[in-house]
């Protein structure tokens, strides 16, 4: 399905991790809390998270599963996340449970990915660098974000179960996870797209550094502005039959210049996050001298980032959630390589930075974090 010839090891699936055993204590002592954190948290009702968890109530649980999954796709192409309140009905258990297993196994395939990556492209890293690149990978994104967006989060779950079976090898488990993604979140689509051209992008105009890091700029500058010419592109997709007959997607085509992040009324704490991180993707993808299929993949998820975050807040959120891993492969890559003194100390000085901007952030919601265990 997808080439990755540029790989120096092609066979990802029979290497065995050494150092798997020792890592895992501590890996997953961080999932599990962070999986904790976001089965307890309690959204307020601006979140997406709050309204999911009230239309759960409505689910019958006398329902047949085909009889739900058919009124279910009538109403909406994606209906799996759905599926899985279908079950908390049927056995009586928390909806909290979807989101704080969505939220660790995301986390999870995450490290994962990294694994996968150093593993491929033989990145060999100082134990802290590497600790310093997967903590910045974790915290990368508002725990607001991550635990609202739980629809997302989980549709993206699936994807990086795709992408990391993708990486060893296994093509049709790969397959099998993007199309699960798909029928979780609809929104998942247009990012597999982008993965596929990022797979395939070669050629001599991104193999050329000089090129790729005056389209960096260029595009940085051009994206952010993106609500001046957005809608040409939105415009022509409303023809296509799946948005005449899902008129709900149909809405996000629309393009308003005040839901853009600079005009969305965010928060401080917020703001600082998403330039944050955006900054740190961008001072990566700048200095990185050699490129393989996945910083291709994450350059192009750049752009699409910027274009994001010049028209529309909903999607540079759901963008920066699908970078989490992305941005493990970009620092894996800009830590490996031989970088002068000072560029390598602004890049951990940024990433230090990061952390700072993800602290003001839970502090800035301070008001917000309410955290119960949810009634059986």
């Amino acid at each position: 399905m997808f080439a990755w010839e540029d790989s120096q090891n092609t066979s990802c699936g029979a290497i065995i991790y050494n150092k798997r055993e020792t890592r895992f204590l501590r890996r997953y002592l961080i999932i599990i809390v962070i999986s904790l954190l976001a089965f307890l948290f309690v959204p307020f009702d601006a979140l997406d998270s709050y309204r999911y968890y009230l239309y759960a109530q409505t689910i019958s649980p006398d329902q047949t599963l085909l009889e739900f999954i058919g009124t279910k796709f009538v109403i909406t192409f994606d209906f799996v996340y759905y599926l899985f309140f279908y079950y908390c009905n049927k056995f009586g258990l928390p909806y909290q449970l979807v989101t704080g297993l969505s939220v660790g196994l995301l986390y999870a395939q995450a490290l994962t990915f990294i694994d996968l990556i150093q593993d491929k492209y033989e990145y060999r890293l100082t134990k802290w660098n590497d600790l310093l690149l997967r903590l910045f990978s974790l915290l990368s994104v508002s725990f607001i974000t991550v635990f609202a967006i739980s629809r997302n989060v989980t549709a993206l779950m699936f994807f990086f179960f795709g992408v990391n079976n993708l990486l060893k090898g296994k093509k049709l488990n790969a397959a099998i996870f993007f199309l699960i993604s798909c029928f979780t979140h609809v929104a998942l689509i247009p990012y597999l797209l982008l993965f596929i051209i990022g797979a395939y992008w070669k050629g001599a105009l991104i193999e050329n550094i000089n090129f790729r890091r005056i389209l960096l700029v260029l595009v940085t500058i051009i994206g952010l502005n993106s609500s001046h010419f957005i809608s040409l592109i939105m415009k022509p997709l409303e023809v296509i039959p799946f948005f005449q007959y899902f008129v709900y997607y149909s809405m996000h085509l629309k393009v308003d210049g005040s839901l853009n992040i600079f005009n969305f009324g965010l928060s401080k704490g917020d703001m600082l996050m998403f330039f944050t991180t955006s900054f740190v993707l961008f001072y990566g993808l700048f200095f990185v001298r050699t490129y393989n299929t996945i910083i291709v993949i994450c350059y192009v998820m750049f752009i699409w980032l910027v274009i994001s975050m010049g028209y529309s807040q909903m999607f540079t959120q759901r963008t920066l959630l699908i970078l989490i891993p992305l941005q493990g492969a970009v620092s894996s890559a800009f830590l490996d390589q031989q970088n002068k003194p000072i560029s390598i100390l602004i890049y951990k000085s940024l990433l230090v930075f990061a952390f700072l901007a993800f602290i003001i952030n839970v502090y800035s919601y301070r008001g917000t974090w309410i955290f119960e265990f949810p009634n059986f």
